[in-house]
């Protein structure tokens, strides 16, 4: 999640993992599919993300709660007029719960993030164009500034002296994600929120109050 690597972690039991590797569930359209082990998968899957990512957007950390949140493939499953990755469709590890703003047309939605799968089956082989939530650690690639009061900033900047094929995969991930603009000041508001609570509602309250003459 941006500057926290999250751990893979899933509740889904050995049994059901074992009913979704049917074939029926490799292909396009399969996500939607209204049956009980799709079902039962997404409700575990969306509780357990919400668990490992503390609540946060796995892309710009904003807390999902009000953010019309959904669960997001990683690697795009595609649909049935443009098939991408339909085999990891149900592969927990390309599962992560987004803000709907992140999710997207306007940040990631449907763009292709796999730069090539290495003639490999295994997902973890596979090369990204992104900075990967669960396989990347992000401080490879980013580095938090830090103020002259010695606290963290609210936002992480391209990591310095590392290799133009991290340094291009930092560059993409803050472009899709819109991470240096809005969502800079909205992490900004969020920390604030945490940091000062009565200072930020004072203000909030004079703001508020305020009628021009």
């Amino acid at each position: 999640m941006y500057t926290k690597r999250l751990i893979y972690q899933h509740s889904v039991s050995k049994q059901l993992l074992k009913r979704m590797s049917d074939e029926k569930y490799k292909v396009a359209g399969a996500w939607d599919l209204d049956d009980d082990n799709v079902k039962e998968f997404k409700e575990k899957i969306k509780n357990k993300l919400i668990e490992i990512q503390d609540g946060k957007c796995a892309y710009c950390e904003l807390p999902l709660q009000s953010r019309n949140p959904e669960i997001d493939h990683i690697s795009p499953k595609g649909g049935k007029r443009r098939v991408l990755h339909p085999e990891c469709t149900f592969l927990p590890l390309n599962l992560v719960y987004s803000c709907h703003n992140c999710n997207s047309t306007i940040c990631k939605g449907q763009k292709d993030i796999v730069l090539s799968k290495n003639g490999k089956r295994n997902y973890r082989k596979w090369t990204f164009k992104i900075v990967h939530p669960y396989i990347d650690d992000p401080m490879d690639y980013f580095e938090v500034p830090i103020s002259e009061s010695g606290e963290k900033r609210v936002y992480p900047v391209i990591k310095r002296g590392i290799d133009r094929e991290h340094k291009n995969k930092a560059k993409t991930t803050i472009k899709m994600f819109g991470l240096d603009g809005e969502k800079v000041l909205e992490l900004a508001k969020e920390q604030l929120a945490v940091r000062y609570p009565e200072e930020l509602q004072s203000i909030i309250e004079v703001i508020s109050s305020h009628r021009p003459d």
